[in-house]
């Protein structure tokens, strides 16, 4: 009974510390932000940070193993943790289409940091600042953190949405929703409009050019696998003539994606 006691008291600590650096994480990542929506992101962070939440500047260190990097992915963890809350939340996700549900996730994803923006900027000018180059701590980490995060937000969105595709589908989905990732943070950054109309306007257009991309690509291979009569059905009139070009676009399935 001693042995089962003691072992529970060791469980207990080992959730107290864990709880106390997830607390330590949350407010190190808060004053973070605050500090960034004011200044640049540069060799003074770190003690700023400290100075902030008061305590050593070898305790953030070693909280966050990648220092300035490990406290941005602690941002983006928390992002998509909220993004996940509000996705459980909406009662009608579900019966979305699969474009309806994207556009949801990824321009959620960035309302949410809507408050924080300032900061965000702050962020993207840290992501590639060639000043990273000369600096021992950082170098190459920050732009190629910028590269995969991109990559991670996608993998995490089709998780969210319950995506079981396998094999190359798997990974094509994830590089194209991570294009569209980048491509509408660089519009979020800058994004004065209502509601982040600009930023949701462009998430639409980037999903429906690759929704048209996608009936294109499968009306394509349907023409491919034709039978010999069909094709010629379609290059040669009943005299056995070849057709004019505007004749055999015409009847072409997928010209209907460009009228």
């Amino acid at each position: 009974m001693q042995l089962i006691y003691i072992f529970d008291l060791i469980i207990i600590e080992q959730k107290l510390l864990f709880m106390s650096e997830i607390e330590q994480k949350k407010q190190i990542l808060a004053s973070f932000l605050k500090i960034c929506q004011e200044s640049k992101i540069d060799g003074n962070i770190l003690p700023k940070l400290a100075k902030d939440c008061e305590i050593d500047e070898a305790k953030i260190e070693l909280i966050f193993e990648n220092g300035i990097v490990g406290i941005i992915e602690f941002f983006i963890t928390d992002v998509l943790r909220d993004l996940e809350g509000l996705v459980d939340s909406d009662n009608d996700f579900h019966s979305k289409k699969v474009r309806q549900k994207i556009h949801f996730c990824l321009f959620n994803f960035f309302n949410i940091q809507k408050k924080n923006r300032k900061a965000v900027r702050s962020i993207k000018d840290f992501y590639f600042d060639l000043g990273n180059l000369a600096c021992k701590n950082n170098g190459l980490t920050p732009v190629s953190f910028a590269v995969k995060s991109s990559y991670l937000i996608a993998d995490k969105m089709w998780i969210i949405l319950k995506d079981k595709s396998t094999d190359h589908n798997y990974y094509s989905k994830r590089m194209v929703l991570s294009k569209i990732t980048a491509k509408a943070f660089f519009t979020f950054i800058d994004d004065e409009s209502n509601d982040l109309q600009k930023t949701s306007d462009l998430i639409s257009v980037e999903i429906e050019k690759v929704m048209s991309f996608e009936k294109f690509k499968k009306n394509v291979m349907e023409i491919c696998g034709a039978s010999k009569e069909e094709i010629c059905a379609m290059v040669f009139n009943e005299d056995g003539k070849v057709k004019s070009i505007g004749d055999i676009v015409k009847k072409l399935p997928f010209i209907r994606l460009f009228n």
